[in-house]
């Protein structure tokens, strides 16, 4: 109910949002039009009762924005990037108050500059607010959503415009390349932090069960973010309009990804932390059973999920999404496999050091260990591979 509750909010939050963020940019275009139509040198021009309509609809939908980022910040529980993100989009909002300022004060002082400038700037503020909206709404997950358009039948006309609509998925994208970016970048991480403590700390066995372990995840995120920029690719060939719906499918299907990558990088994390007896003693061995089983699983949804955003993007070039999901689901597959061998040895090592405590025949050097040593901190990120 809980997680029900924080959908709900979230996603009437989300809605309000983008429903003001709608109103201030259409009233300042009508702010602009009207001021152009109205003669020059009017002593009565900010009077103009259209004017003061349009203005006093931006300045309310303003207020509004900066009390729901309030709510967002203080009735949801955010990370700490979420809370940067939320940052950002206060401090668009101040440029964009600003502007719509200026933007007022030009049309009252008849400064056709100032107008043209403010109205310029508003517009800016306003697509950087909508993208990091997008980063903000697929990073939630499932407690982002749009419950207006989900509400709302095919038929309907469209909700928001398409600069805005553009804005939020360009957003969404940076967010989803990010995240698949860091992927890389952990694993390669933690591949060399095996090599490095691998040749005093663990037997051959372990150094190849493990090696084969995150040579698979490596080979697996590469084919994810081959496959993510040639969704990119042909998402730069559409020249139709985003749609509501398109809109919200994408959305859905980039929550999904931005949680089966989390849950790879979260693993990938745990089994570097684990410390010297979590691969001999009973208890904590289960721990790392766990992440390793976690792991399979995540990348065969995330190869789904990538495969299911290709068909929404795009129902032609069949053979080279055929080819795509041939790749994904070679490293897959082959990611299972290693998985299964390194829990099998797990296994054997596990029971090899109850025996040995059993028996009390096992030296210290004796003792099979699998990780290095205690983890120290999960450390900056490796280079990312262009």
């Amino acid at each position: 109910m809980e997680a029900l509750e924080r959908e709900r909010e979230a996603g009437s939050l989300t809605e309000q949002l983008l429903l003001d963020l709608r109103v201030v940019t259409e009233s300042a275009k009508a702010i602009t039009q009207t001021y152009q139509q109205l003669p020059r040198n009017s002593a009565t021009m900010f009077q103009n009762p259209d004017l003061q309509t349009h203005g006093f609809s931006a300045a309310t939908s303003l207020n509004s924005m900066v009390t729901l980022l309030r709510l967002w910040g203080t009735c949801i529980s955010l990370s700490s990037s979420q809370s940067a993100i939320l940052d950002s989009l206060a401090t668009e909002l101040k440029i964009l108050g600003g502007s719509l300022t200026l933007l007022l004060h030009g049309c009252e002082s008849d400064i056709e500059s100032m107008v043209k400038e403010s109205k310029e700037k508003m517009n800016q503020s306003s697509l950087c607010f909508a993208s990091q909206l997008g980063r903000l709404l697929v990073s939630m997950g499932p407690e982002g959503s749009f419950m207006m358009i989900e509400k709302c039948s095919l038929e309907q006309v469209e909700l928001f415009s398409a600069s805005l609509k553009e804005a939020l998925m360009r957003g969404a994208d940076e967010f989803i390349e990010s995240q698949v970016s860091a992927g890389i970048s952990s694993v390669d991480h933690l591949e060399s932090h095996l090599r490095t403590v691998a040749s005093v700390k663990m037997t051959e066995d372990a150094k190849k069960g493990l090696g084969s372990f995150t040579s698979s995840l490596t080979r697996l995120m590469d084919r994810s973010k081959a496959f993510w920029e040639q969704i990119l690719s042909l998402k730069k060939e559409k020249t139709e309009q985003i749609s509501d719906a398109f809109l919200k499918e994408n959305f859905t299907l980039y929550k999904a990804l931005n949680s089966e990558l989390t849950g790879l990088l979260k693993a990938g994390e745990n089994i570097y932390h684990l410390p010297l007896e979590y691969f001999t003693d009973d208890p904590s061995s289960q721990m790392l059973k766990q992440c390793i089983e976690s792991v399979p699983k995540a990348a065969e949804t995330l190869s789904k999920t990538l495969s299911s955003l290709w068909t929404a993007m795009c129902d032609e070039s069949q053979d080279q999404s055929a080819m795509m999901n041939r790749e994904a689901d070679a490293a897959v597959r082959e990611l299972h496999s290693s998985a299964g061998q390194l829990l099998k040895l797990l296994e054997r090592e596990r029971q090899r050091a109850a025996d040995c405590r059993d028996s009390g025949s096992c030296s210290q050097t004796q003792t099979v260990t699998l990780h290095a040593a205690v983890g120290e901190e999960w450390g900056p990120s490796a280079p990312h591979r262009g």
